[in-house]
């Protein structure tokens, strides 16, 4: 036997905790028992077995320690090759614009006024749509989310016919389309959600700003405007019309709230509806991490009164759930039909990945090539590293 690579232990309270990170298992070990027990968990593993049976089975059962012949690395290998090469799934990210009638402060995009997919554009994503159901003989399920920029300022002419082709066509080969918005919610209307109702629409995240006198502040139309009322009204639309919708809270340093000021409004929502409603709390990028504790104060908030909640660390990048921007079967494609990999960048010619093509394919540039080959693997730091399950070598898009 022998000990996994892949072991943390730390002191909480009164216990000394265990953590797994390959194998996602946690124990709890008496300090006392710990001491005893410590030096032969790092030097001699048969000492646990003279000693102290009952700990040798915990150990072996959570998997902290391991036979002889485990290659925990080629499990690892075996995680990532099924994570990224899954060919039963397609996700794309479409763009309609990267314009938006919102001006929020900490925004990392560069809006273009009158950035608007083209007629042609947009014809030449419904190919490419087709084609990659064409192709890909063992899809199941096709996952088209709009993005942007505010996608929803272009519904009409751009969202809605891709829309209407991309479900006729999932549906004629019997392949299953899920599509979803990031949005910030002021468009959304009777008319849009009960077109989206029946083309495959199934979730919206929307973002909030804290309560009313904080949100307004930050996202508006126009200085002074009060953008806070119209989106929590449309949000409670979307649920009731049988919508799963994300509220995302960003928090900074300025954000000063009691969350009930917010929950409040949502109090009257029925328990069937208020399971589609969920929080997720996330950091302004530009801040520290000093406003974590602002953060989980808020989660706890709202946790506390019947939500569930989230932050980024509730869901974080591992090898068994890996950003789409490591995905094969994976792309965003620009108003301009530029195409890229990730969505958190400047959508500049530099870093453009591909470009769309008029039959609707795709002609990969050399950056591709070099992101593909990016890979926990390629960093001797990492394979030593306790914790690379659940960081995979960070964000590929850095590196």
């Amino acid at each position: 036997m022998k000990n996994s690579l892949f072991n943390i232990f730390f002191e909480q309270g009164n216990v000394i905790l265990g953590y797994n990170t390959l194998y996602n298992t946690a124990i709890s070990i008496k300090k006392e028992v710990y001491a005893l027990t410590a030096k032969m968990l790092q030097y001699d593993l048969m000492h646990i077995v003279n000693q102290s049976s009952r700990i040798y089975k915990v150990m072996a059962n959570e998997k902290f320690i391991v036979n002889d012949d485990v290659d925990e690395l080629s499990i690892v290998a075996s995680y990532l090759e099924q994570e990224n090469n899954k060919e039963s799934l397609y996700e794309i990210i479409i763009n309609p614009t990267i314009n938006c009638n919102f001006h929020c402060w900490y925004c990392y995009e560069t809006h273009i006024a009158g950035a608007k997919m083209s007629l042609e554009t947009r014809e030449n994503v419904i190919r490419y749509i087709k084609s990659t159901i064409d192709t890909h003989r063992q899809l199941k399920v096709l996952r088209i989310h709009w993005f942007g920029g505010e996608p929803l300022m272009y519904f009409k002419d751009i969202v809605k016919p891709i829309l209407a082709e991309a479900n006729a066509y999932a549906t004629m080969y019997g392949i299953k389309l899920i599509s979803g918005f990031t949005t910030n919610g002021y468009f959304l209307n009777e008319n849009i959600l009960d077109f989206c109702v029946h083309h495959s629409v199934k979730h919206f995240q929307i973002t909030l700003d804290g309560n009313k006198e904080r949100h307004n502040l930050i996202r508006f139309t126009t200085p002074g405007s009060n953008t806070y009322d119209k989106i929590i009204s449309n949000i409670i639309l979307c649920v009731k019309k049988g919508f799963s919708v994300t509220v995302r809270i960003n928090v900074s340093a300025e954000t000063r709230m009691k969350v009930t000021e917010l929950l409040k409004d949502f109090f009257d929502l029925t328990l069937a509806e208020r399971k589609l409603l969920h929080f997720s709390i996330q950091k302004v990028w530009q801040e520290n991490d000093s406003v974590i504790n602002d953060m989980d104060a808020i989660v706890n908030d709202i946790r506390d009164n019947g939500f569930e909640c989230v932050t980024f660390y509730s869901n974080p990048n591992t090898i068994r759930n890996t950003c789409y921007a490591d995905k094969k079967n994976s792309v965003t494609i620009n108003y301009n039909g530029d195409v890229f990999k990730c969505t958190a960048r400047d959508y500049t010619e530099d870093n453009c990945e591909g470009k769309l093509q008029d039959d609707g394919s795709i002609r990969w540039k050399d950056t591709y090539a070099k992101r593909k080959k990016i890979s926990v693997f390629n960093y001797a730091s990492c394979l030593s590293c306790p914790i690379m399950p659940i960081c995979n070598a960070g964000c590929s898009q850095k590196k």
